[in-house]
């Protein structure tokens, strides 16, 4: 199961399922920082009330179902309207930092959406760097967590050696993700439905330039085919 599915499962077993595609585009924008500074070192994870994503000891972003909704690290206090802000205490000695905060599931597109919101995330993101929080990573809070590096799920792992004939990999298309042949959808975007428990003719009518051979030829090699409503 892919993380955007926990967390959508994560969020309709809370009954705000309403807002899943903009919590799965508040983490896919927190993921793009650590994945390029610390893929290694950065862990998400749905644990009890929350699900986030963390360095060390320390979250950088994270969606709760209360006392508010959103939390993302910052460098400032943005003075953002809809928007709060918590200092950060672990890091005063440091580099004083805080979190961004959202109480209203219904602003957290309005934060998706806001650039200078994710310039300051990024630039904590490095900051974070010369606090030792950074680094205190307590064993016990990894558990039910993946590092960020290993949140592609293996089905994709061998692929590209078993199926040449329908799916290729450039470094230029869709930034090196396994896509179908010939076209610029990721291979993982077939494994979701799958996930979902979607039938294949939804993914074929979502991405047209996939073709039924394509999809079957896949998920025969990775052994899925009896997972995914299918017709011949």
């Amino acid at each position: 199961m892919t993380w955007q599915t926990q967390t959508r499962a994560w969020l309709e077993k809370r009954r705000i399922e309403n807002f899943s595609d903009e919590s799965i585009l508040f983490f896919e924008n927190a993921f793009q920082t650590p994945s390029k500074l610390y893929p290694r070192d950065a862990w998400f994870g749905i644990h009890g009330e929350y699900a986030s994503l963390t360095i060390g000891n320390m979250w950088l972003a994270a969606i709760g179902t209360r006392p508010r909704c959103a939390y993302l690290i910052a460098e400032r206090d943005l003075k953002m309207h809809g928007m709060g802000y918590l200092p950060i205490r672990a890091t005063f000695k440091y580099v004083p930092l805080g979190f961004l905060t959202v109480k209203e599931w219904g602003k957290l597109g309005a934060l998706n959406q806001n650039k200078r919101v994710w310039d300051s995330y990024a630039r904590a993101c490095e900051l974070i760097l010369q606090s030792p929080i950074s680094r205190n990573v307590i064993t016990r809070n990894l558990h039910r967590k993946a590092r960020l590096s290993e949140l592609q799920t293996a089905k994709t792992m061998n692929l590209e050696n078993l199926a040449q004939e329908f799916v290729s990999r450039d470094a230029e298309v869709m930034s090196g993700a396994l896509v179908f042949r010939g076209t610029r959808v990721p291979v993982q975007t077939l494994f979701d439905y799958v996930d979902a428990d979607d039938p294949l003719d939804e993914f074929l009518n979502d991405f047209p330039t996939v073709t039924r051979e394509q999809a079957i030829g896949v998920l025969d090699l990775v052994n899925q085919k009896s997972e995914i409503k299918h017709q011949k």
